[in-house]
């Protein structure tokens, strides 16, 4: 009877396998039945030999990482709220403004004034994603996180 616990037992093709710089590994199987040692494409599980570089994946790739802009910066909006220090609140919030364009400068500005620009900046980007959020949700989102902030 053979074990099947050491390096023969096949690799699960689900679960990711990266290389020594942390890349993700390539899920395909070359001709000789080995797994490809490649790296895959961003946002793809498949290197460029095995069709990640056709049109089709890398626009389903793009959608993909797409899809995960909004969540984080979910996330960072909620770290920036609920942050126990105001260093890691002053992190995610540069680190939004950041992603979103916004850049940094140096004179102050009325809150106001800030809110505005920020509405301007949110009304843009959503509008060149998809176009569908109106300029009354987005300030209804920036109310209910200054309510949340003032807490």
């Amino acid at each position: 009877m053979t074990d099947l616990s050491g390096p023969m037992q096949p690799q699960d093709p689900m679960q990711p396998r990266y290389d020594a710089q942390n890349r993700l590994l390539c899920s395909a199987r070359r001709r000789d039945g080995e797994l490809c040692q490649s790296p895959a494409m961003i946002g793809q599980r498949v290197c460029r030999m095995h069709g990640g570089s056709a049109p089709q994946a890398r626009s389903k790739a793009r959608l993909r990482l797409a899809e995960l802009v909004d969540p984080a910066i979910a996330t960072l909006s909620r770290e920036m709220v609920s942050a126990d220090s105001s260093a890691d609140r002053q992190r995610a919030a540069n680190s939004i403004l950041d992603r979103a364009g916004v850049p940094r400068v140096t004179r102050e500005i009325e809150a106001d004034t800030a809110r505005e620009i920020l509405l301007t900046r949110l009304l843009e980007l959503r509008s060149q994603r998809d176009g569908t959020d109106s300029v009354e949700r987005v300030a209804e989102i920036l109310t209910i996180t200054d309510r949340k902030a003032n807490e």
